[in-house]
């Protein structure tokens, strides 16, 4: 039995020589802290200057005890609505008010920028992207396309060319190739129209300078106005 007491106390000793060693806080985790403001900051005076939050569903109010008051105060407001703390904290602590008030404006400023700052972040990866995806002019399915447009939807179809400016269209191009760049209607009705008529003109000249004979039909009709129209086919 007295060896037993004697092992409990020596354990109540070993006990009381156990020391509790704080360790400090580290440089970095205040440097994270430094740099991160809104992290730390309240958005709410009531957050901010106040303690031990209480709710009474049935007056339907809520209320806190006050930080920075000597003597314990409590202040009462309706639920959800902070006006009571705000006007306390600012007319008994004026100056701890003022102070949070700036430290909120920065960190909404600094919010402010990094989303402006990430909106046009977007808008230039997603320029940058459109831009080198898009084919060159001489890319073979770029000519391919303007190609067809012109052949199959204007000369054939006998669309006007303001397609190509309607966004449907527009829309619809780009759902069948997004990579596929629109040609303006300058381009067709200065460049891409002239070109093609050119050259069907310099085959239908060598194809009748190889010709033994020719046929010809005359075609001859007025409109409304008696204008008179004449054709030749051949």
């Amino acid at each position: 039995m007295e060896s037993g007491n004697n092992s409990f106390k020596n354990l109540y000793s070993s006990t009381n020589e156990v020391q509790i060693i704080v360790a400090p806080s580290t440089s970095n985790t205040e440097e994270v802290a430094s740099t991160s403001p809104s992290s730390t900051t309240p958005r709410t005076a009531r957050d901010k200057f106040f303690k031990d939050v209480q709710y009474d569903k049935e007056k339907k109010r809520w209320s806190a005890e006050c930080l920075l008051c000597e003597t314990p105060k409590r202040v009462f407001d309706a639920l959800g609505v902070t006006s009571n703390f705000n006007r306390h904290a600012r007319d008994y602590h004026t100056q701890a008010f003022k102070l949070w008030l700036q430290e909120l404006n920065e960190v909404k400023a600094m919010s402010s920028t990094n989303q402006k700052n990430k909106i046009s972040q977007h808008f230039r990866k997603r320029n940058q992207a459109s831009q080198h995806s898009a084919y060159h002019t001489t890319h073979p399915r770029q000519t391919e396309l303007s190609t067809a447009i012109v052949n199959d939807l204007i000369i054939k179809l006998g669309l006007p060319l303001s397609i190509v400016e309607r966004s449907a269209f527009i829309n619809f191009m780009k759902t069948v190739d997004p990579k596929f760049s629109m040609t303006s209607r300058r381009t067709l009705n200065r460049t891409t129209i002239p070109s093609l008529y050119e050259k069907m003109h310099d085959r239908l000249k060598v194809f009748c300078s190889s010709a033994t004979f020719l046929s010809l039909a005359l075609d001859i009709w007025s409109d409304r106005r008696l204008r008179s129209f004449f054709a030749i086919t051949g």
